[in-house]
């Protein structure tokens, strides 16, 4: 059987190039001689095979204007390789700069009319915040805006990033990612994050804190040590968790720093899980503790699979993907890809390779092999189950959508696991019949525990307030068995209507 790619490191060169190739061979079906003709274009300038070869590859790097063609030739939406190659290329990354890997042309006619736009309640799509965001910080010179307005557009943009989805997120992601690092907005951005964390009613606030991974100023250390140690609420925490795996391994905490982590991640161990904080905490103690970025010796629980039984899985997986589009060759990057999904203990790993993933005409066949690990018999395991959701929240659909949204409702299923799906079912495609959210609220109240499944309603207040489901937000709002709850709904249900149209978009 012939290989597409070769084992071994998987830079992020090389992540992008089998994202392209995968387009051109399954999307496109077309030879590189075939699709370097296409490619040109009327009026363009020719594009040899072999340059097509070397991106493809990762041999050289692709440029911006090649991968809006491939958006383009292949009927893609725009930014819909961008944003991702985006994302992918800033967390591999061993450096923070505002500039993306992508350099583009820096277009400053549109600037005054953007920041109106993002100062007032005007509509601001995710290519708005793209094209905004690189002329003010990744034009090679100063930009000079006053504190009180990269405040405005710090706040506005993360305001949307938290509410953002699938290639909108994406977009602002990257553009949150350029503020943190560009000197001149910086101050405020870390701000903006600070101050959305320290929010108690912010429902959102794993977005606001997770997101300061992209500076390495001290303030930004600080704010993510402080929600480790005096979190604002389980959010909070999980966000200052994700945060610290790239902040650990990139040197930004001192050594008092991270011995205070140390304390903090063992002290987890023992407290009710609450946001997924102890998995979040273990993972990262193992990882560190491997690399002695911590000043720990970590005595954990091993994986919920050995590499042997991992092994079994990956392959019965990859059948499963790869049979549908009737591959003949082994696709090794692939491979490494699905392994990383499923398997990685960094959060931002499993994100970057279900993201890349969900990119390529592979995302339909992915999510159902994931989902089909769901039904299967070991498939119901919390850790395993959870590892499964969290990939099909990325390259899951509509088909998918009913068994995530069964699993949230179940009598059998552990209360944990069913709020992980509670809070999963609203990135699938799709709507959810106003039936269900009757029986699914209902279900928790009366759970044959006796006790309402608290985690579970905050899920569904969530996937209602991700969907726009405001009378499911309105009747949670007067939910009479937790506080929690009500809060939760009402902190969705007075969000302004421009952040939550303009994160749609």
């Amino acid at each position: 059987m012939t290989q597409w790619g070769r084992a071994g490191d998987l830079t992020s060169r090389r992540r992008i190039g089998w994202l392209l190739r995968s387009h051109r061979v399954l999307g496109a079906d077309r030879t590189l001689t075939a699709f370097a003709r296409v490619l040109a274009g009327p009026g363009r300038p020719a594009v040899a095979a072999s340059t097509i070869s070397r991106w493809e590859s990762g041999a050289v790097a692709v440029g911006y204007g090649a991968v809006r063609r491939y958006e383009v030739v292949l009927g893609l939406p725009r930014n819909g390789l961008v944003a991702v190659i985006d994302t992918v290329n800033r967390h591999w990354s061993n450096t923070i700069v505002s500039a993306p890997a992508l350099i583009r042309r820096v277009r400053t006619d549109a600037v005054d009319d953007l920041l109106d736009r993002a100062c007032s309640g005007a509509i601001m799509r995710g290519s708005d915040w793209d094209r905004l965001t690189y002329a003010l910080t990744s034009n090679g010179q100063a930009t000079y805006l006053p504190r009180s307005l990269w405040a405005q557009l710090s706040d506005r943009l993360l305001a949307e990033l938290q509410l953002a989805d699938g290639l909108r997120w994406h977009e602002r992601y990257e553009a949150m990612g350029r503020l943190l690092a560009y000197a001149g907005s910086r101050p405020a951005a870390i701000d903006s994050c600070v101050q959305a964390a320290l929010d108690s009613r912010n429902q959102m606030a794993i977005e606001a804190v997770s997101a300061l991974d992209g500076s390495d100023h001290h303030d930004a250390s600080a704010a993510v040590l402080r929600q480790l140690e005096r979190p604002t609420n389980s959010g909070a925490q999980a966000g200052a968790l994700l945060a610290s795996v790239r902040k650990i391994r990139a040197g930004h905490f001192g050594p008092d720093q991270r011995q205070r982590i140390a304390i903090v991640l063992h002290d987890l161990r023992d407290c009710p899980d609450s946001a997924g904080t102890i998995r979040l905490g273990r993972a990262i103690l193992r990882d560190t503790s491997r690399a002695r970025a911590l000043p720990v010796r970590a005595q954990l629980k091993h994986s919920s699979f050995d590499h042997e039984r991992r092994t079994v899985i990956l392959r019965r997986v990859m059948t499963r993907i790869q049979a549908p589009l009737e591959v003949p060759a082994e696709d090794v990057i692939l491979t490494q890809l699905v392994s990383e999904m499923l398997f990685s203990l960094c959060p931002g790993s499993r994100l970057s390779a279900a993201s890349t993933i969900a990119a390529s005409p592979y995302r339909a066949s992915a999510a159902a092999a994931v989902a089909a690990e769901l039904r299967h018999p070991s498939g119901l395991r919390l850790g395993w189950a959870t590892a499964l959701l969290d990939a099909l929240r990325i390259v899951g659909g509509s088909a998918e959508r009913r068994l995530v949204e069964r699993l949230t409702v179940s009598p059998e299923i552990p209360e944990p696991l069913a709020a992980t799906a509670a809070y999963s079912f609203c990135h699938l495609g799709g709507r959810t019949p106003d039936e269900f959210w009757a029986s699914a609220i209902a279900a928790q109240t009366v759970h044959r525990s006796s006790a309402p499944r608290v985690a579970v309603l905050r899920g569904l207040v969530y996937s209602a307030g991700m969907t726009g489901t405001a009378p499911v937000l309105a009747r949670l709002r007067e939910d009479p068995t937790s506080p929690a709850v009500r809060t939760a709904a009402g902190w969705w249900l007075d969000l302004p209507a421009s952040i939550l149209s303009s994160a749609r978009q």
